[in-house]
């Protein structure tokens, strides 16, 4: 176990001052900010953890604040940051930090988590990951939460910072170590060819980027991982749409080659591409989405819908019909507003399911078929993790997959209930 001790040999400063830049009252008696730096580094090479509960006892008190982190992939893969994507477009599916709490899936999940929270007796705080205030978060860490959920993939330094203060972490949709690649499939930019009819789309192995063997062991043993099953919801899609007759099978919402890909929209395109592997007598192919930092999800489930009509002649009455698999809501929003600009028919025509279950869903026209995501589930699994770590509970840090359920509206209805 580190000691303030082994810090002060590895920073070459004394362990008083080790003891008050981890105590954060350095800059009360002048200690430079250099040196504070060059503890802080050293206290996370070593992996110091402070005793929490022993540290809270001497001050006399606990802190009832539970930090939530959020660091959004979005869907076109453009920088998680807040300063890469400043839209604050509610309809936009990709709304880095300035949009998280507009937009309906992530507004749903922060509400889950706050009354989740409240009923433990806490508050929820909040801070968005940017790119100047690692610094600013780790005193808040450091200072005022007495645990911690994120949301998407935190920069490196900020696991760094979350592994440095042993407090509880838990994690949802995190994918430590992920590596984006692309995905082969059909491009609504036409910056690749079109497959012949009936070819299937096929996925790739995704290695993770190499990282240190201890962040590979807290990522394991400490940090609490929830993810939504994304092979279950795009095998109840392909299995709906199969049952209500639909021979020709689209998964709309891959970006363009050579683009950087949400990991939670690769892992559905993989799943998809699987399931098409296996399917006999079906047309089955992937539509890409054209990536672009000021377009939402909506524009581009038009522009998938457009390229539709454009390239495979599927305006008006379509025989026959074709089944379209969103990546998330929003893009089937757009697919559904195409439909209506080119007189295509919903479900005659194209039947169209998405994967959320936003409350937006169920006011489109037609009304959306889905794959409900459990937001209340995601959320206590990660609250459990952290309060019963908090009540001193050994509670083993897992990686959860979280069942989704398919709810039938009339946007894929072509055979009936």
């Amino acid at each position: 176990m580190t000691t303030l001790r082994d810090i002060a040999k590895a920073a070459g400063v004394s362990v008083t001052t080790v003891s008050r830049v981890l105590n954060d009252s350095a800059s009360e008696i002048g200690i430079a900010d250099a040196t504070q730096d060059k503890v802080r580094q050293a206290a996370r090479r070593l992996q110091y953890q402070p005793n929490r509960a022993a540290r809270n006892l001497r001050m006399g008190k606990r802190p009832r604040a539970i930090l939530f982190v959020s660091a959004h992939t979005n869907s076109n893969g453009i920088s998680q940051s807040g300063t890469a994507d400043q839209t604050n477009d509610p309809t936009d599916g990709s709304p880095g930090n300035q949009g998280f709490l507009a937009h309906p899936f992530f507004a749903e999940v922060m509400h889950a988590l706050q009354r989740n929270v409240q009923q433990t007796g806490c508050y929820l705080a909040y801070v968005a990951v940017q790119d100047d205030n690692l610094k600013s978060t780790e005193q808040l860490v450091n200072d005022a939460v007495s645990g911690v959920i994120t949301w998407g993939i935190l920069p490196d330094p900020w696991w760094d910072m979350l592994q440095a203060s042993g407090l509880p972490v838990a994690a949802l949709e995190p994918y430590p170590g992920f590596r984006t690649s692309s995905i082969p499939g059909q491009d609504p930019a036409g910056s690749d060819p079109t497959p012949p009819p009936g070819e299937t789309a096929r996925g790739a192995d995704h290695p993770p980027v190499a990282h240190t063997a201890e962040a590979h062991a807290w990522w394991q043993s400490s940090l609490h991982q929830v993810y939504v099953d994304n092979e279950m919801a795009v095998r109840l899609a392909v299995e709906h749409l199969l049952d209500q007759g639909y021979e020709r099978l689209y998964l709309i919402g891959a970006p363009q080659e050579g683009r950087l890909l949400n990991p939670v929209f690769q892992e559905r395109t993989a799943a998809f591409c699987r399931l098409a592997d296996r399917l006999s007598g079906i047309s089955a192919a992937v539509v890409k989405l054209p990536a672009s930092q000021n377009r939402s999800d909506i524009d581009l489930g038009i522009a998938a819908g457009d390229w539709l009509v454009a390239n495979t002649g599927q305006s008006g009455a379509v025989e026959p019909p074709v089944g379209l698999i969103a990546v998330n809501d929003l893009t089937a929003v757009g697919i559904l507003a195409a439909a209506r600009a080119h007189r295509v028919r919903v479900p005659q025509g194209w039947g169209v399911v998405g994967i959320d279950d936003v409350a937006w869903a169920r006011y489109q026209e037609p009304p959306l078929s889905t794959i409900r995501i459990p937001k209340e589930q995601l959320a206590s699994a990660a609250v459990r993790f952290v309060t019963q770590r908090l009540a001193g509970q050994n509670e083993p840090a897992q990686t959860l997959r979280v069942p989704v359920e398919l709810v039938m509206r009339q946007s894929t209805l072509l055979a009936g209930p």
